[in-house]
């Protein structure tokens, strides 16, 4: 599915031979594009982009103890979250920002979750500069966002059945 997208934008059939780790473990190419790749359940989702760096998450909906995660939240966070009409979707709503933020950066969960600040569909990292944007891809059933350091970008979404 990505070695379809990087062809399609015309990065050529062999670019996923140029595939390495970044400093914190992010997997990157050598050309002046960035990709994420997340998957939950049935559902598997590529990003790219040739204009900044990029992070995706996506995750089920679906009932679980939830409460045992608290520790990973601001108390304001988790105040919305334990007061929401649905608590398991406004988790997740959070968790997918955070991680998509992380991942785009390059971090992965190596920052801890309490340390990515939500505000709507801005999202910072604490102690540092770095902040992301979110855009939702609807999905039935799942919370998925889109999160790249700036706002002004176009977004494409392509459904593939493999």
């Amino acid at each position: 599915m990505l070695q379809r997208l990087l062809i399609e934008a015309n990065l050529g059939e062999d670019i996923l031979q140029t595939l390495h780790r970044g400093p914190y473990g992010k997997l990157q190419l050598s050309a002046a594009v960035d990709f994420n790749v997340s998957h939950s359940e049935d559902k598997v989702v590529a990003v790219f982009s040739n204009q900044r760096a990029i992070g995706v998450d996506v995750e089920k909906i679906r009932s679980f103890e939830w409460r045992e995660y608290s520790e990973l939240f601001s108390s304001t966070d988790w105040g919305i979250i334990t007061s929401a009409n649905d608590p398991e979707k406004t988790f997740f709503d959070f968790w997918t920002k955070k991680e998509s933020l992380l991942k785009a950066y390059g971090f992965g969960l190596q920052i801890p979750l309490n340390q990515v600040a939500i505000h709507n569909n801005v999202g910072r990292i604490e102690n540092t500069s770095m902040t992301g944007f979110f855009r939702e891809i609807e999905i039935p059933e799942y919370i998925c966002y889109i999160c790249t350091p700036s706002d002004d970008y176009d977004l494409r979404v392509e459904n593939f059945i493999v």
